[in-house]
């Protein structure tokens, strides 16, 4: 490789631009000093919703919020659940072939010492599955896609409530 001098000034402008970064400010997402990790498990999970979709989406929560079981938590989530089935493809004969399954789930992000309501809202996903003519493949393939749903309802929950944390502190 030839050192030329116009390759010199491009090596001289990256070096440049690597040094001139953090003076203006940049910090990376990734960096040492971000405190969303410690602060997602500061919060104390409630869920509302029903029996075993209830019981699934506390245990995704917790699983992708890496939930300690100290004492001292800061935040309070509220989350509900709410399914509704939606047939989006039916055959000439009147049968549906595949449903689309809405998850909306509410969510109140409190501060627990001052009982203030930082952020509400809802979050939602959309996911489908197809009907068989055997009741058990169908049975099987619903509940695959219950899990499947809330397991991804979980990380669009980590990201929104870390965005709320770090914005708000």
């Amino acid at each position: 490789m030839s050192w030329s001098p116009s390759c010199f000034y491009i090596y001289r402008f990256y070096i440049f631009l690597c040094l001139a970064l953090p003076a203006c400010g940049f910090t990376p997402i990734y960096g040492q000093n971000q405190n969303n990790g410690h602060a997602l498990s500061d919060v104390v999970i409630k869920t509302k919703a029903p029996k075993h979709e209830g019981q699934l989406l506390q245990a995704a929560l917790e699983d992708e919020f890496n939930v300690a079981q100290a004492s001292d938590k800061k935040y309070s989530l509220e989350v509900d659940l709410r399914k509704e089935s939606v047939p989006i493809l039916v055959r000439d004969d009147g049968t549906v072939q595949r449903y689309r399954v809405n998850f909306i789930s509410p969510y109140i992000l409190r501060n627990i010492t001052t009982g203030k309501i930082i952020q509400q809202g809802q979050i939602s996903k959309m996911v489908d599955y197809d009907v068989s003519d055997a009741n058990y493949a169908t049975y099987v393939a619903s509940e695959d896609n219950l899990r499947r749903g809330i397991t991804e309802l979980a990380p669009l929950y980590e990201h929104r409530i870390a965005a709320i944390l770090a914005k708000n502190f």
